[in-house]
C-alpha cells in the first residue's frame, strides 16, 4: 500500500484589519468601545394579557360561529365538531396575528398589554418573522407554556417566540416629543 502524502495545512482565514466592520480588531482603544445595551424583554405579566387577549378573541369568534352553525341545524355539535372548532381558532389567531404584526408591529393583545414587537430602530417585523413568531406561541400553547421556562434561564427574559423570531417583545415606547 502505498502511503498518502500528509495534507496541506492551510493558513487560518482572518479578516483583513484595514476592512471596514472587520471585526473587534479595528478599534484602537477596546475600552473605548461602548457595550452593545442589553435589551430586556418585556416582563410575563403583559406577555400574559396580550396572549390572554388575543386567544380569547380568536375562541369567542371561532366559538359564536361553531355554535351559531349549530343552531342553524337545530342539533348539538358531535364531538368532531370541536376539533373543526378549534382549527378554526388557529388559522383565525393567523389571520389576527401575522397580519397587525406585520403592518402595526403588534396585535390587538399586545395593544391592550403596551407591547411591540418593532426592532430598537422601529420597524415592523417582515412577514417571515411574524409567521415565525405566530408558530412558536402557537406550539407553546400546544404545550401547556412548557417552553415558557426559557424566561427564567435567558438572561434577557426570551421566549421561544423571542428567541426563533430574533424580535423580543418590549414594552412600547413613547413617542418622541
Amino acid at each position: 500500500m502505498a502511503e498518502r502524502e500528509p495534507p496541506e495545512e492551510r493558513p487560518a482565514l482572518r479578516p483583513p484589519r484595514d476592512v471596514p466592520g472587520a471585526g473587534p480588531s479595528l478599534v484602537s482603544d477596546p475600552e473605548s468601545a461602548a457595550p452593545e445595551p442589553i435589551l430586556l424583554a418585556a416582563p410575563a405579566g403583559p406577555r400574559l394579557t396580550a396572549f390572554v387577549a388575543d386567544a380569547a378573541a380568536c375562541g369567542i369568534v371561532a366559538g359564536a360561529s361553531f355554535l351559531g352553525a349549530a343552531a342553524l341545524v337545530r342539533r348539538s355539535p358531535p364531538g368532531i365538531g370541536w376539533l373543526w372548532c378549534a382549527l378554526f381558532a388557529l388559522l383565525l389567531s393567523f389571520f389576527l396575528v401575522v397580519p397587525t404584526l406585520v403592518l402595526f408591529g403588534r396585535t390587538p393583545g399586545m395593544a391592550l398589554a403596551d407591547l411591540s414587537a418593532e426592532d430598537p430602530e422601529g420597524e415592523k417585523p417582515p412577514l417571515a418573522t411574524s409567521v415565525v413568531r405566530w408558530a412558536a406561541t402557537a406550539a407553546t400553547a400546544a404545550l401547556a407554556g412548557l417552553p415558557l421556562a426559557t424566561i427564567l434561564f435567558d438572561r434577557r427574559r426570551r421566549t421561544p417566540a423571542d428567541i426563533l423570531s430574533g424580535r423580543p417583545l418590549v414594552p412600547q415606547r413613547e413617542p418622541a416629543a
